[in-house]
């Protein structure tokens, strides 16, 4: 195992951008027996294929993670043009599926990681409750409720913020900032706080929330998306 290694776990709607238009797109498909030529658009979160590359030169081993099905995961990724970016994917899975939350010890098990290894190397980015652990429990659960409108670069200051506090350990770094508020930008902030899954006895959720004050998020808003058109 390398020792170095820090994993990225990735939901994809919302949180990545938005892909609903695939599903028309692969609706189609079905209804025909065929592939069609593409033209659903997607919508990426601003920058995040410029802190994927950063972050990526920097060492970070990137997954998906989504409760979607593979093939809508895998046309959303490709159609953005983010597919280099992630080892590989991970899917919803009727038999595994989780009660509350997803499963990310497969993602652990990929790189040989224990309990201990995965609080220290893995952390994981969704906008919405149901994104948090349901498996492994004292993983880092970034939380980011304004989905793709808040800017890429936030999600990365949080990740080295953790790390630094942490002497390059995430866990530790979330002990050290728990119960602190931590001001990123002017009406960007970030909250530490516990949590437990609802649903999973025993799974303690180190929650890193971003605050995001009312007025920043319309301004945010009205920034909009990147827009992505397929290539016919």
């Amino acid at each position: 195992m390398d020792l170095d290694t820090k994993v990225i776990c990735w939901d994809l709607d919302n949180t990545l951008g938005e892909f609903s238009d695939i599903l028309s797109e692969m609706s189609i498909e079905r209804e025909m027996g065929r592939h069609v030529n593409p033209f659903a658009s997607v919508s990426l979160r601003k920058g995040i294929r410029e802190t994927l590359e950063i972050l990526s030169q920097k060492g970070f081993v990137h997954y998906v993670t989504s409760n979607n099905p593979i093939e809508y995961i895998n046309k959303a990724v490709e159609r953005a043009g983010l597919k280099s970016y992630f080892k590989d994917t991970f899917a919803y899975d009727p038999v595994k599926h989780a009660g509350f939350g997803k499963l990310y010890r497969q993602v652990a098990e990929r790189h040989n990681f224990n309990d201990e290894d995965a609080r220290a190397r893995m952390v994981i980015i969704g906008d919405a409750s149901q994104d948090q652990p349901a498996d492994l429990s004292g993983v880092v659960f970034l939380h980011d409720p304004s989905g793709p409108y808040t800017p890429s670069e936030v999600l990365q200051q949080a990740i080295y913020r953790l790390l630094e506090a942490g002497n390059n350990n995430f866990n530790a770094g979330f002990d050290a900032l728990h119960g602190n508020s931590l001001s990123l930008s002017d009406g960007i902030n970030l909250r530490f706080d516990y949590k437990l899954n609802p649903v999973s006895p025993g799974i303690i959720v180190p929650t890193v929330t971003i605050d995001i004050d009312k007025g920043v998020y319309f301004q945010l808003r009205r920034s909009g998306l990147d827009l992505i058109s397929p290539r016919k």
